[in-house]
């Protein structure tokens, strides 16, 4: 098999069906120049469409911007019209695909159900997670031939459930050549190395993040033998990491591309294979397929599986030089304003925050897993979320809060308190209408000790498929009209200035 990096979490996976025909798919599509939710430039960049040989088959593994992109799939389609495969946690949204793509063959994969198309099996898996997380709706996918097995984790980590492993193992069991795709994108350290304002906090913050992925990669192969789990790479296999293809666009600090690789896709691969090899998986095999290149895998269930890397010969782009240098000047830290500073009425928006905060924030962190309101409540009462309505400029301020005396949440009579988080509500308002989401917070300011509850729980997938369906929609439209996600940043960059 062939697998070919364009960056981040995106792979072309070229395999060999039982008629020995090679199939090509394409595993998440994100392939134009900035993640329009993130707002985090690609790299490589300028990925030519038109260099892409004919795709069979496109896997769209959830709905992040960074992996299901209109800027991405209207010109693909435009050129060629593979088998769209979406998971059925995302079928909500084929009629809207469907509509702006009504070329494509959408075939929706359901949860652990072998599917035989183009002479591959293909089988879904939709885990649900012992944490809240906005990846909830992710589904890895294993794509498998008479003799081989992929298993494309994209932004997950399985969960330590039995059931899990079963699944999984069930769906590589008649391969004796196995691959495992895992994301190690580590976005964490990347923002650690953006955020800090010195190169003595850098190295704590990211000395730090080391620290905790040790433990976490350590868990990662340790609990097979902790909880007798199923492990499907019990034998000789190869796990690949991939990722690391996002960065702060230079157009806001040529600088940044110094910091932009704190914890390289080598180190990580460093890291986990001795993390393999001390729980005992001595047979697995590790590589790293770097963004630009491409990896032949053959033998990959021998004891010496035969392994070559080379530069990919396509898809042609261009690549921003990252490095790490600690000494690299602090990013500079995004200015107390809107992403968006244009004006709004305030009435409306308040109504509809306090709708926000009662009918979907409060019952949300009332049953939270890990901060369930009785908890925060007990400890910071009244819980206060500070509202500035208007821009840098010019604007007001209201608090909505909440206690053991009234359980929902209230504007407050005064605005001079302690407060819990803080918010522009044209960014909330941004952010239900699809024009930002849950990463956005790239370009936010952080006042110092607050917190971000009621924008994490936007980033709910399940919870919030309405948001989901309007930030989709408003890039599939914009994308129809011949607009490209290059445009929408320039709209950003030039306000952000202002």
């Amino acid at each position: 098999m062939k697998l070919v990096s364009p960056g981040h979490s995106e792979v072309f996976l070229e395999m060999r069906n039982a008629d020995g025909k090679t199939i090509r798919i394409l595993l998440d599509a994100w392939l134009s120049d900035f993640a329009f939710g993130d707002l985090l430039a690609r790299n490589p960049y300028s990925i030519d469409l038109t260099s892409i040989p004919e795709l069979h088959a496109v896997y769209i593994s959830h709905t992040h911007c960074d992996h299901l992109d209109p800027y991405t799939l209207i010109p693909l389609f435009a050129l060629q019209n593979p088998i769209l495969l979406l998971p059925e946690t995302a079928e909500f949204l084929s009629a809207l695909i469907q509509k702006h793509l009504p070329q494509a063959r959408i075939h929706i994969l359901r949860h652990a159900k072998t599917e035989h198309l183009l002479g591959l099996n293909f089988t879904a898996f939709a885990f649900a997670s012992g944490y809240l997380t906005n990846e909830e709706d992710v589904m890895p996918l294993c794509v498998a031939s008479t003799s081989e097995a992929v298993f494309f984790e994209a932004d997950t980590a399985l969960p330590d459930d039995p059931e899990t492993h079963e699944a999984v193992a069930r769906a590589m069991k008649s391969a004796k050549d196995r691959v495992f795709l895992s994301t190690r994108n580590e976005l964490e350290a990347l923002y650690a190395s953006y955020d800090a304002r010195s190169a003595d906090d850098r190295k704590r913050a990211l000395s730090a993040y080391k620290a905790k992925r040790q433990q976490e990669l350590a868990w990662e192969y340790e609990r097979y033998a902790e909880l007798d789990l199923v492990c499907s790479f019990d034998r000789p296999a190869v796990r690949v990491l991939v990722g690391q293809g996002m960065v702060l666009p230079p157009e806001i600090d040529p600088n940044a591309t110094k910091l932009s690789a704190p914890f390289p896709l080598n180190d990580v691969l460093v890291m986990e294979r001795t993390r393999a090899r001390e729980a005992g998986f001595t047979q697995l095999h590790f590589e790293a397929l770097k963004p630009g290149t491409e990896l032949v895998i053959e033998n990959a269930g021998q004891a010496k599986p035969e392994i070559h890397s080379s530069k990919a010969s396509w898809p042609t782009a261009k690549s921003y030089p990252v490095t790490f240098e600690n000494a690299t000047a602090p990013v500079p830290l995004s200015k107390p304003a809107p992403i968006r500073s244009d004006p709004r009425n305030p009435v409306e928006l308040s109504a509809k925050i306090l709708a926000l905060l009662n009918h979907r924030f409060l019952p949300y962190q009332t049953y939270h897993r890990e901060e369930p309101l009785k908890k925060l409540l007990a400890t910071e009462s009244p819980y206060v979320i500070r509202i500035r309505f208007g821009n840098a400029h010019e604007h007001t301020v209201a608090d909505f809060g909440i206690d053991f005396g009234r359980i929902q949440f209230e504007e407050l009579e005064q605005a001079n308190r302690k407060y819990n988080e803080i918010y522009w509500a044209n960014d909330l308002d941004d952010f239900m209408s699809g024009a930002q989401d849950q990463f956005s917070t790239t370009l936010h300011h952080f006042e110092p000790g607050t917190a971000l509850r009621l924008w994490t729980m936007m980033g709910m997938p399940f919870l919030n498929s309405d948001i989901v369906q309007n930030k989709v929609a408003l890039h599939f439209e914009r994308a129809a009209r011949g607009l490209t996600v290059n445009d929408w940043m320039k709209e950003i960059l030039a306000g952000r200035q202002t």
